[in-house]
């Protein structure tokens, strides 16, 4: 499905080394003006290139349907894997 994606990059602190690791982050939105008004909240000014109208998996920003669609999405790659099975035999 199409919705209007707001990206933004949070950062998680390493404890072992002290580094800042950047993670891509989405909302989605059903509207440009409700992901704009997100966007100028968390950000403080609209990027032209960001809340464009894309396909996407999520189609909720609750971790419930995000869960969902990372488990749906793995499943359908699971099913479509190339399975090789090497049976050694001894003589």
């Amino acid at each position: 499905m199409k919705m209007f994606v707001f990206y933004f990059t949070a950062f998680m602190f390493d404890m072992n080394n002290g580094a800042y690791i950047p993670v891509k982050n989405s909302f989605v939105y059903k509207t440009e003006e409700d992901c704009r008004f997100v966007e100028k909240t968390v950000l403080g000014f609209n990027e032209a290139l960001n809340c464009q109208f894309e396909y996407t998996k999520h189609l909720a920003n609750d971790e419930e349907s995000i869960e969902w669609a990372l488990l749906k999405d793995l499943a359908l790659k699971f099913q479509k894997r190339n399975v090789r099975t090497q049976v050694e035999t001894k003589k």
